[in-house]
């Protein structure tokens, strides 16, 4: 009895000295974590405020405590390369009119120069790899930006409510463009996309009033993405997925390309479009959404390619391929013959066919 207790006592603190090592370990690991990439307190240097990331081999911007004006963030603090911008590190620096980005640095972290109202002028050097959410969110001065290539992501509402903004570049590499970038960027008037984009996020130029032209658009482009864009006249687009409401309420738009590599339409993809009069579908598309020209009041012809699988149109109306289904009748047409094939007719594809007298549509 004895030998199995005391071989129990002995299993007991065997088992408890493992413990303790393990905890000692895990203690040491977090340790090492957090110095490696942040230190305790942050240090002054001139106006910035910084610290050293990545076990001292890198200077991160943590703040600006200056007067303003034209700022030029030193390339290297101590001979340690300035590589990072902080998150909010000169939020509301109204002062602040233009900022020189040293050719080191690779993050521009989250709301970094959000409502620095006074800011006109920002290079963004290559290199920079993040822009962060709302990076430069209502920098009301801000009047052109070029985006490197080596920008994977555009964040979240990052150039949002800039609203001098006239002109922006995007560079080819960047891969995607997030929620509501430019949204309200009212002073915009054109924008070209690089063949590496993959991704236009929600509302990402959504409300920007001035824009004339959208160029190559093409990925996925999420709903309302030029909604209310209200002065845009034309538009291409290459390849992808035309989300849900992407041109709605796009009063002048007149000249639309969609070329074979879209495949789909979203359900409202051109509403209250007024100004379109046609618009052709390649055979690539394979799927149109629900009342996709709804409201465009001047829209006589949707016009299908004859290779098209799915889709078909006679007269200018819109059909399934064997002609059986009508999906959409638009909304300009004054008159509309139904080939006895058709059966069926979708709920809402005579929506906008009520023209009598001074009224919009097409009568039966």
């Amino acid at each position: 009895m004895w030998g199995i207790f005391e071989r129990g006592i002995g299993q007991r603190k065997l088992c408890l000295h493992i413990g303790i090592g393990i905890l000692f370990l895990l203690v040491l690991l977090c340790v090492f974590l957090v110095q490696g990439t942040k230190t305790v307190a942050a240090e002054t240097s001139g106006d910035f405020d910084y610290q050293y990331i990545n076990h001292g081999f890198e200077v991160e911007i943590t703040g600006y405590h200056g007067s303003g004006g034209d700022v030029v963030i030193p390339a290297a603090i101590n001979g340690i390369p300035v590589t990072s911008i902080r998150q909010q590190a000169f939020q509301y620096c109204d002062s602040l009119t233009s900022v020189t980005i040293p050719g080191e640095v690779t993050y521009i972290g989250n709301w970094a120069f959000d409502k620095c109202t006074s800011l006109n002028s920002v290079n963004i050097p290559d290199g920079v790899a993040f822009i962060g959410e709302g990076a430069f969110y209502s920098c009301t001065s801000l009047t052109s930006v070029t985006i490197p290539g080596t920008v994977a992501s555009i964040g979240n509402y990052s150039f949002n409510r800039c609203t001098a903004l006239t002109s922006v570049t995007i560079s080819n590499g960047v891969n995607s463009i997030g929620w509501g970038a430019f949204y309200i960027d009212t002073s915009l008037t054109s924008v070209t996309f690089p063949d590496s984009i993959a991704f236009i996020g929600y509302s990402a130029f959504m409300g920007c009033t001035s824009l004339t032209s959208a160029i190559n658009i093409h990925g996925i482009i999420e709903y309302d993405v030029f909604r209310d864009c209200t002065s845009l006249t034309s538009a291409t687009i290459s390849s992808g997925v035309i989300g849900e409401g992407v041109f709605r309420h796009c009063a002048s738009l007149n000249s639309v390309t969609i070329s074979d590599g879209v495949t789909t339409i979203g359900d409202f993809g051109f509403r209250a479009c007024f100004s379109l009069t046609s618009i052709n579908i390649p055979s690539s598309v394979t799927s149109i959404g629900y009342a996709v020209f709804s409201a465009s009041s001047s829209l006589a012809t949707i016009n299908v390619n004859a290779s098209n699988p799915n889709y078909a149109s006679v007269d200018g109306v819109l059909y399934n391929k064997t002609i059986t289904t009508l999906i959409a009748c638009p909304g300009g047409k004054v008159s509309v013959s139904i080939p006895i094939s058709a059966t069926s007719i979708v709920n809402a594809a005579f929506a906008d066919c009520t023209r009598q007298d001074n009224r919009y549509g097409c009568v039966l």
